[in-house]
């Protein structure tokens, strides 16, 4: 049996940055660049007004110091935006502009219509302009020749949006890992069977599916092996045909049936570890085989949830190209005591509150790996390390935050830097 961090060290060890695609803009969220995005043009092009109002000189602004002193100047054109004026502006003249509309020569600042009144063709400017005021210079947010985006950025919505700005309808991407689920158990039934006595529908597959769409991955499900080999082996060697990763729940522990370790060195899978030191999740098989990667999950729902979000989540994330794999973690006060044997690590199942600038956590209720409603109900995972065999109420502990929702904002004065701690994979 060996600890959580050397069995997330040797899952990271073997996992390996998957082929790299041309995506079309629209489908490529949260996908990592596979090349450096170089800047063709400048952005803005051309200088422009950030403002609906009157390019001028602000020279012609200078006796404006007072609401007893206003300046009138001779509007000689009109430039909406996308079109580009030829007109040369001289002092004491100005030309009604709109947002985004290219600056005409001779204008240095743009005065706010609510800051001026129209008659006829002149225009009476009520405030002091400073040069330069409410015009986007050009290349003042893109320069050419930048590099904008870097290889093995992920393209979060503000990403794609630049990408667009700068002309780009494909870029070259990681792909998405396509993960197989295979399901193992007689007592498995698919939903819409109708339930009889001993049988459970196939939860951990819809469970297990969600989680990697959460995570940007393409979840393939082959379905339920019944407890014979056969049965098993071909499900097994069909997911690992079509897919990069393969998750297969249940059937990895001790029992007469449990033959997933045995139908994986059958098939010619070289098996690195199979038990790991953590409640719960014990029983967790890893192999690979001709490059994919290969869990063996516990069939207990709470087991395979945790087991994938400590080890799987970051191997997936890995091979997609991802560069950071860590997740938050908030330094939190127990709100309860907490007893276990030390040898393994805990995952309890917590609700983490916010009381002011303090942060407690409390337990869902019973810790069982089949209650699947603890994890229902809970927010974070409790981390209470390996050689830990008692903590009391009010002692402080590590939890990470399960989902990004239930992360406090940044400008939270409660969010101190030393209430976090960024666990690498998970872990």
């Amino acid at each position: 049996m060996i600890a959580v961090q050397e069995a997330l060290e040797r899952i990271l060890t073997h996992t390996h940055r998957l082929s790299v695609e041309e995506q079309c803009l629209g489908d490529c969220l949260y996908q990592a660049l596979a090349e450096d995005i170089i800047a063709e043009r400048d952005i803005p092009p051309v200088s422009n007004s950030a403002v609906d109002g009157y390019g001028l000189r602000a020279e012609d602004t200078l006796i404006v110091d007072s609401s007893d002193h206003i300046v009138a100047l001779k509007v000689v054109d009109m430039v909406p935006a996308g079109a580009i004026s030829q007109t040369v502006i001289e002092p004491g003249q100005a030309v009604q502009i709109m947002t985004g509309a290219s600056i005409p020569q001779g204008v240095n600042a743009v005065v706010m219509v609510e800051d001026t009144e129209r008659s006829a063709d002149m225009v009476f400017v009520t405030k002091r302009l400073n040069q330069g005021e409410n015009i986007r210079a050009a290349g003042e947010d893109v320069r050419q020749g930048e590099v904008i985006l870097k290889e093995g950025t992920l393209l979060k919505p503000a990403c794609i949006g630049m990408l667009a700005a700068l002309g780009k309808s494909a870029v070259n991407v990681v792909r998405r890992a396509n993960v197989g689920i295979v399901s193992t158990g007689d007592e498995l039934i698919e939903l819409g069977e109708p339930v009889t006595d001993g049988r459970i529908y196939d939860y951990n597959a819809y469970s297990l599916a969600a989680l990697i769409r959460k995570y940007y991955g393409i979840p393939v499900s082959y379905g339920i092996a019944r407890d014979d080999r056969q049965d098993l082996a071909a499900k097994i060697s069909t997911a690992l045909m079509q897919s990069d990763i393969v998750m297969i729940s249940g059937g990895v522990s001790m029992g007469d049936r449990d033959y997933v370790k045995e139908v994986l060195v059958e098939l010619g899978a070289h098996i690195h570890f199979w038990r790991v030191a953590c409640k719960p999740g014990r029983p967790l098989v890893f192999a690979t085989w001709n490059n994919r990667l290969i869990f063996g999950l516990p069939g207990n729902p709470v087991s395979v949830m945790v087991a994938f979000e400590e080890f799987v989540r970051p191997a997936m994330l890995k091979a997609m190209g991802y560069s950071s794999l860590q997740k938050i973690a908030i330094w939190a006060e127990l709100k309860e005591d907490i007893h276990k044997k030390p040898g393994r690590t805990h995952f309890m199942r917590g609700k983490l509150k916010r009381q002011g600038e303090r942060f407690f956590v409390s337990f869902t209720g019973e810790q069982g790996s089949g209650i699947l409603s603890s994890m229902v109900r809970g927010n974070c995972l409790i981390h209470v390390p390996q050689h830990v065999s008692s903590l009391s109420k009010g002692n402080k502990v590590l939890v990470q935050i399960l989902d990004v929702e239930e992360v406090p904002q940044e400008d939270d004065q409660s969010l101190q830097e030393e209430n976090i701690k960024l666990m690498p994979g998970g872990t």
